[in-house]
């Protein structure tokens, strides 16, 4: 007797209709969970880098190309600034910018889905073959989980992460089409052509990837961990095998010469600002990796946030014995996944993919010790080792026991995401429960300050500036930021504390790139009138004695070019002329002689100016550089003046 069910299953068009329909159903479920978090705040490198969009609207093709080349990390992103000045019509609308990346996490659902089942075909053909229903349920369930997981709550709702799921699309693109080529490889008649059409699909991927973001260039290696666990591969190129391979991994082996040519940039200069040094960074990534993976796996309970500036070093291997446990672990994981990967393909396949995945933004390099974000492509791999357990229970009980798991932990994962993100909604009660969280965080304490003040609680912000800024002995910002608190409530408060503080720090401070920011800040408010002659006062006894700070040598140029300007503004300007000069001769920027120009113009010193100005623009002519294009409208300025003041005088 033919049952309901088994018709069901036996037409393949309402079988595909029905998992379309499941699929747009999770899609509106993942749009719906993070929804709340669309009218958040712009956050830490947000304004910075995207503040250029401003300038698109009615903007030349030149003020593009600076928008899109301006440079963000090595190598600059270009590829996904492009995407944002696609945008430019939004700023500095938050919404339409989340939306995209909504969107793109969409997108990125489909692919971890598709990849799941292409590799589970792949390295498990019988099985897949057996069992098609059970395969397309795991694939769903676990893409689903990966997609509602909290952990990618910041990838998601910090804008400028963007680059993070831009740099995951194109790698997740590149797996799917190498892992459907490889399967065309075993009836190819050529398969030296079909692997050397696959080889370049990767590399176009790797290369777009890279322009989304750096880490994209972990692609081939990824590539590689395929041909690890099926021999069919290599048996079939013969004598073209190492060219092959070799060609698709050129841009790994690129990387790794430029590390040996700059070997003292990437591990030694690198960490000249960094109160660690690159051993340490590796010990305290054994204890911080396996916290992103318990956070993926067990998000109850747990702190989701963008500020860990102040995790704690380990300074030595014994020092702490979760790093002990994680070096053992590791090193067990790995040769067993190595040791028995024919027999255990996928967890091979999961193991090493999650840890080439960390290879670049959680190893030895001179970044930050802690972000989430990191976790968002890596953690596919692990979806991969959960898929070799899952697929070794009892065929009689595989999917009811699947289905049941994916429901509850779905539902877990959906409901924190959806709480994470109504917090992501509502920037004020964010930044407190950060600062909460994380009272000893410099930007969880400048956060906190910054949306007081936004939200129109200035004299709170001020308050909580005064009894807070002596926990942060060694940070500048914090007294620098207060005083442009003063500012914004256009009172001359005249508070000896302020300037003792302010003081005190500027001599004693570590390295904080933000505060260059903050001096600017303070500037330009005080260029449109809002701060007195005594913050103005403050604040130039608090740059002089930053320059003096060797930890701020780096910000000297900057630093100089700012006390230039303190002194321009209250009308001194040999002072002006003075600093600008000591900055131009340490420095060969263009935008330094440019200030100089227009400095001289004011002395009337026209044929000085004059000066400076071809200087500058014989510089511009020779490099050619991003920056010359974003200075073009200065250099108008400048010239025009000049022309006008000399012909005034003539």
């Amino acid at each position: 007797m033919v049952t309901p069910g088994i018709l069901f299953m036996k037409n393949k068009q309402t079988v595909h209709f029905f998992y379309a329909l499941l699929f747009l159903l999770l899609t509106f479920i993942i749009y719906l969970i993070y929804s709340p978090g669309l009218n958040g705040a712009f956050l830490l490198d947000d304004l910075g880098n995207l503040r250029g969009m401003a300038e698109l609207e009615g903007g030349t093709l030149r003020d593009w190309v600076a928008f899109i080349f301006g440079g963000i990390g090595s190598l600059g992103r270009p590829f996904s600034l492009l995407t944002f000045a696609l945008q430019y019509q939004s700023w500095p609308d938050i919404v339409s910018l989340k939306l995209f990346n909504y969107a793109l996490h969409i997108v990125n659902f489909a692919l971890v889905l598709f990849l799941l089942i292409a590799t589970v075909r792949r390295v498990k053909p019988n099985w897949a073959r057996d069992n098609p229903i059970l395969l397309v349920a795991l694939g769903v369930g676990l893409s689903f989980f990966w997609a509602s997981a909290p952990i990618h709550t910041t990838a998601v709702q910090y804008v400028i992460q963007r680059m993070t799921l831009l740099a995951a699309f194109w790698m997740l693109l590149g797996l799917n089409v190498w892992v459907l080529l490889l399967a065309r490889m075993e009836n190819a008649q050529n398969p030296r052509k079909v692997f050397f059409g696959a080889a370049l699909a990767v590399l176009i991927c790797t290369t777009f990837g890279v322009l989304s973001k750096e880490n994209a260039i972990l692609l081939p290696l990824l590539c590689l961990l395929y041909l690890f666990i099926d021999n069919s591969v290599f048996q079939r190129l013969r004598a073209f095998r190492v060219p092959l391979i070799l060609f698709m991994m050129s841009p790994v082996i690129a990387l790794m010469i430029v590390m040996i040519i700059d070997f003292d940039g990437y591990f030694i200069t690198g960490f000249n600002f960094r109160d660690f040094n690159s051993y340490e960074r590796m010990l305290t990534q054994f204890e911080i990796v396996p916290g992103y993976i318990f956070k993926f796996f067990y998000p109850v309970g747990q702190d989701f946030i963008l500020f860990y500036e102040n995790y704690p070093v380990v300074r030595d291997f014994l020092e702490s014995w979760v790093v002990i446990v994680s070096c053992i672990a590791f090193t067990v994981l790995h040769f067993f996944a190595w040791r028995f990967r024919a027999r255990f393909p996928l967890f091979f396949l999961g193991a090493f993919f999650y840890t080439v995945g960390q290879l670049l933004e959680s190893s030895f390099l001179s970044l930050e010790l802690y972000f989430e974000h990191r976790n968002y492509f890596p953690s596919i791999g692990l979806l991969f080792v959960v898929l070799e357990g899952l697929i070794r229970i009892p065929q009689k009980i595989q999917l009811p026991v699947v289905l049941s798991v994916f429901a509850v932990l779905g539902s877990v994962n959906a409901f924190i995401t959806f709480q994470e993100s109504k917090i992501w909604g509502r920037p004020l009660q964010q930044a407190i429960i950060w600062y909460q969280n994380n009272p000893t965080s410099n930007r969880a304490h400048g956060h906190l300050a910054v949306e007081l003040i936004a939200g129109g609680h200035s004299k709170k912000a001020s308050e909580f500036y005064a009894q807070t800024v002596d926990q942060f002995e060694n940070d500048i910002t914090k007294p620098l930021l207060w005083l442009e608190v003063q500012c914004t409530q256009g009172e001359d408060f005249g508070d000896i504390k302020i300037r003792r503080f302010l003081l005190e720090y500027a001599r004693e401070s570590e390295y904080f790139k933000e505060a260059k920011n903050i001096i600017g800040a303070i500037l330009r408010k005080s260029e449109s009138g809002q701060c007195s002659g005594k913050i103005i006062q403050d604040l130039e006894d608090t740059v002089d004695a930053l320059i003096t700070n060797d930890n701020f040598r780096r910000d000297r140029i900057d630093l100089l070019i700012s006390m230039a300007k303190i002194n321009f503004y209250q009308g001194e300007l040999g002072k002006a002329y003075e600093f600008m000069t000591i900055a131009n001769e340490s420095s060969d920027r263009v935008d330094v002689k440019l200030s100089l120009a227009q400095i001289e113009i004011t002395r009337q010193n026209f044929d000085s100016a004059r000066d400076y100005l071809v200087k500058a623009e014989a510089q511009c002519a020779k490099a050619r550089s991003v920056k010359c294009l974003h200075l073009r409208e200065d250099f108008e300025s400048v010239t025009k003046s000049l022309s006008s003041q000399e012909h005034a005088n003539d």
